[in-house]
């Protein structure tokens, strides 16, 4: 990993994830972009409108010293940060700035579900892992940085790119962390172990790691299941691979937030196949 793009409002949530960044970094030592956007606020001036002067200006101040208060912090290692401005709407010029920046990694912070009727992905967040063929790691504001030793992987089993499994399993051994693999039925239907041996193996191909366990369970909702699993505990990354139809859509729809509580804690990595 060489570039991990983080884009910041300078929200409470932003600095949750700047922090997970920078925690990263201190391990793999990748170069951190901090990114700002900013649509720049109309003053009328008859019935004209002027946009106010200065306004990127003042957003880069603030990313200057956000970048000194972090290196006074962490001395050591020594850390590589950029910084960038640009105006746009955020879901627009994230991702097309990130690429510019040949970013490997993008972090990106998101509301906590302190109450159950909270969405766990703002829209910011959720565009940008539904555009972005970078991978994105969504950390709620409520998450402290944990090392990443164990990481769970949700399957539906049909993953087929083996380009996006493979920048998974890149992720897990940047600290050197273990994946398991999880997949959720609705049909109350066991592998024959010599299968769930063959799925193993797959996977394990695949993702490019020494080993990998493999879980099946059956649950009405996929949802629920994933996160009944996650009640057991020992996981610091909830990991996806998306495409159309995927898991991930049924997480980013409203109606599921009140199942997602109970990792409303845990950050969640989001690879996206090939089109």
């Amino acid at each position: 990993m060489k570039t991990i793009f983080c884009p910041t409002d300078f929200s409470e949530n932003a600095f949750t994830a700047l922090e997970y960044a920078v925690q990263i970094a201190r391990k793999s030592k990748p170069r951190i972009v901090i990114f700002n956007s900013f649509e720049s606020p109309e003053r009328t001036s008859g019935v004209i409108k002027v946009a106010q002067p200065g306004f990127g200006a003042d957003n880069l101040s603030k990313l200057e010293a956000l970048k000194s208060e972090l290196v006074a912090k962490y001395p050591r290692p020594k850390l590589t940060i950029d910084i960038h401005v640009e105006e746009g709407n955020p879901k627009e010029v994230i991702v097309k700035v990130a690429r510019v920046c040949k970013a490997d990694l993008i972090i990106m912070g998101t509301k906590g579900a302190a109450n159950l009727s909270e969405l766990i992905l703002g829209s910011v967040t959720a565009t940008v892992i539904n555009r972005s063929e970078i991978p994105v790691l969504a950390v709620p504001d409520t998450c402290k940085f944990t090392p990443i030793k164990k990481i769970l992987f949700a399957s539906d089993l049909e993953d087929s790119d083996q380009a996006a499994l493979k920048r998974l399993g890149k992720f897990a051994a940047e600290f050197g962390a273990s994946v398991d693999m999880l997949h959720v039925r609705k049909v109350d239907e066991q592998f024959p172990p010599a299968e769930m041996k063959k799925l193993e193996a797959r996977y394990i191909v695949m993702l490019g790691v020494d080993s990998l366990k493999l879980a099946v369970r059956f649950h009405a909702d996929i949802i629920s299941g994933v996160s009944d699993f996650l009640k057991a505990g020992g996981f610091q990354v909830l990991a996806m691979v998306t495409r159309k139809r995927t898991i991930i859509t049924q997480i980013l729809s409203p109606s599921m937030t009140r199942k997602m509580a109970h990792y409303a804690n845990l950050p969640l990595l989001v690879v996206k196949e090939a089109v």
